[in-house]
């Protein structure tokens, strides 16, 4: 099989991806919750771990997941061109 018969499920892939990015951006939601209505402001770690501002922790390592596979992606593209 080569790489021009293989097919990606393309509405499988984007509703993945969509179901990914809500789930960092609830995580970080109910982080800050935490942190100002509930009072715990680190929670363990937890807080600046997903918090979508900061550097250096899950959100910030989804985005850099997604550009390498965007990469990955015109990588794929070029080759077969």
């Amino acid at each position: 099989m080569t790489i021009n018969e293989q097919t990606l499920p393309a509405d499988k892939f984007v509703r993945a991806l969509c179901m990914a990015e809500i789930g960092v951006l609830s995580a970080s939601v109910a982080g800050q919750i935490s942190r100002f209505f509930l009072g715990h402001p680190e929670l363990k770690g937890l807080v600046p771990l997903l918090y979508v501002d900061y550097e250096r922790n899950i959100p910030a390592f989804f985005s850099m997941c997604l550009l390498f596979l965007a990469s990955l992606i015109l990588l794929v593209v070029t080759v077969q061109q």
